[in-house]
């Protein structure tokens, strides 16, 4: 995979542009050293949970060799999912969209929700022959990485076309069906494992270097930038919008993430888990101990251990929990809210840091 040389020239021309947030941003306040921290977010915390979620990658690429049937190798699917859901959070550098410094938008070479396309994948399969090399270079996010690969492990034999191939779907033996659902897994999973393989290089060489580069405040604004996943993404996508509090008014919890592979509810803990670590990577002591804000860094640590207790035991299909035990799921969302209303509202002041764009006007 040729990532090195576009690594470059995009992080370049983006430092030059700048981040993608509200305004051109203030400077740290006085007082406030955060090289220490920043120095830390790459050995300390993304590069180990990059290689703990390629050790999962590896064993499941492995699961998928030896398996004659999807189910074989749904054990180590699940663990990989749930491993990289940690990294959703931590989306700094080539992980992340290419507006942000260094965004090469690898996270979604490997993970692409909500975005995917069951019916494309299953064009796939009819046609039969996998696709060549170039593949990877041409084809939409949707059809790749590992939610593409929930699908063809966890969907059964039926298709998602509906009439468009019908005719020739079900002219396919069953066998057929699962043979090349399970080569297409197999031919997938191996583009996931090598985009962990130029993540982690990247944070070991090229993008390392850069990020240590970086003017502070803009290395600091785009930790936290990433830290606003939590509330856009975990807070807002997949607990308000399936639970209906957000941009849904009707069959809400069939948005829910995770449905195949019933990994939506265990996601939310680990994405949490993701955010913790990247605060106390340094950032909770800039607050306490620097800027000397102990009741802020008290409240967040409570807020952290609410988030952490509402998700205990919360595992399983999302959208069923909603359905059997809508107050939990409605309790989880409430205490994640509690975290990103400190992020959003006191940490960005104490900080003075910028709030992305998409933050910015919401008010929930």
């Amino acid at each position: 995979m040729k990532l090195h040389g576009w690594l470059f020239i995009g992080l370049f021309t983006l430092l030059a542009l700048g981040s993608p947030s509200t305004g051109c941003g203030p400077e740290q306040p006085a007082g406030v050293d955060a090289s220490m921290y920043l120095a830390a977010i790459g050995p300390e915390v993304i590069l180990p949970e990059l290689r703990a979620f390629k050790a999962e990658a590896e064993a499941f690429e492995a699961a998928l060799e030896a398996a004659d049937r999807p189910d074989e190798a749904r054990p180590a699917f699940v663990s990989a999912l749930l491993r990289w859901q940690r990294l959703e959070g931590l989306q700094v550098g080539p992980a992340s969209s290419p507006a942000s410094p260094g965004g090469q938008a690898l996270r979604d070479r490997i993970y692409s929700w909500p975005i995917v396309d069951p019916c494309d994948i299953d064009r796939f399969i009819v046609q039969g022959a996998l696709p060549d090399a170039t593949f990877f270079d041409d084809v939409l996010v949707d059809r790749i990485g590992l939610d593409a690969i929930e699908y063809l492990l966890f969907s059964g034999k039926t298709q998602a076309c509906g009439e468009e191939l019908e005719e020739t779907w079900m002219a396919l033996a069953p066998e057929v069906v699962t043979s090349r659902r399970l080569a297409h897994a197999r031919f997938l999973a191996a583009d996931v494992t090598a985009t962990a393989d130029a993540l982690i290089a990247s944070w070991e060489g090229d993008f390392a270097a850069a990020f240590n580069a970086f003017d502070s405040t803009e290395a600091l604004n785009a930790v936290f930038e990433a830290m606003f996943y939590l509330e856009t993404q975990t807070k807002d996508r997949k607990l308000g919008q399936p639970l209906g509090l957000v941009g849904c008014s009707s069959e809400c919890a069939t948005q829910a993430e995770g449905q195949l592979s019933a990994t939506g509810a265990e996601a939310i803990g680990q994405n949490l888990a993701g955010f913790e670590a990247l605060y106390r990577a340094g950032m909770d002591d800039i607050v306490r101990d620097q800027l000397r804000r102990r009741e802020l860094a008290n409240a967040i640590d409570d807020a952290l251990d609410e988030a952490r207790g509402a998700t205990s035991g919360v595992d399983g299909d999302l959208a069923l929990l909603i359905e059997t035990d809508r107050e939990r799921v409605e309790a989880l969302h409430a205490a994640v809210k509690s975290v990103t209303d400190l992020l959003k509202l006191d940490l960005a002041t104490v900080l003075m840091l910028q709030i992305p764009r998409e933050v910015a006007g919401d008010n929930d």
